[in-house]
């Protein structure tokens, strides 16, 4: 057996936890950094940009362009309907974002639940929850997103729009004016909720495996 003082990487004491072992590999410290860098990028970038640069310009395909008279410009040029490039990829990247971020909290929620009743329950309620999973493995990720969009599209649009009316009836501005802005988001949402409904599969397989240890 090696002496454990002098084999590398070696860890004395208390199991590390997952940022210490982050910390240790640079290559992950660097990719940690500039995904960091990213997010705030696209998070903060845009609150700053000129008002002009997010609007609907004649200038179609114009080249990139850092300064023109003295004036902010296109940095990634503009694309056929003369929206700037530089801004529609940092609002892509907010979508993406958020996207990633509610689906992993809706998958966390899910899956730690579902995995924990099944992981403390054990015997045949444990079997037959874990062969329903076994299903849900089988059906293609891409196919099931886009079933559930095409399946519920209809009936969500028609959710908001009874909120809609629900909220201009009641006189209710707020609910009327957040139904009409989340009707062209709507499938966004559904896109979220069906990235939630496939991740909880690997939130489960964790917390079967914590309640089991």
């Amino acid at each position: 057996m090696p002496d454990a003082a002098a084999t590398p990487h070696r860890w004395a004491g208390s199991p590390p936890n997952g940022w210490q072992v982050l910390r240790r590999n640079r290559v992950a410290m660097l990719c940690f950094w500039y995904l960091l860098g990213v997010a705030l990028t696209a998070i903060f970038v845009p609150a700053f940009l000129p008002a002009e640069v997010k609007m609907v310009s004649e200038s179609s395909y114009v080249p990139p362009s850092w300064c023109d008279g003295g004036m902010s410009r296109h940095l990634l040029g503009t694309d056929v309907n003369g929206q700037d490039l530089f801004y529609r990829l940092l609002t892509g990247a907010r979508v993406s974002l958020g996207v990633g971020l509610v689906a992993a909290l809706v998958s966390l929620i899910i899956g730690g639940t579902y995995g924990m009743i099944s992981g403390y329950a054990g015997g045949r309620v444990d079997g037959g929850m874990m062969r329903l999973v076994d299903i849900l493995n089988s059906v293609p990720s891409l196919l099931f997103v886009m079933i559930f969009i095409a399946a519920f599209d209809g009936y969500f649009t028609d959710a908001l729009d009874g909120l809609r009316l629900w909220g201009q009836r009641e006189k209710w501005g707020w609910l009327e004016a957040w139904a009409g802005a989340m009707i062209p988001y709507k499938r966004i949402f559904l896109l979220v909720l069906s990235l939630g409904f496939i991740q909880w599969l690997t939130m489960l397989a964790l917390s079967v495996a914590r309640c089991w240890c």
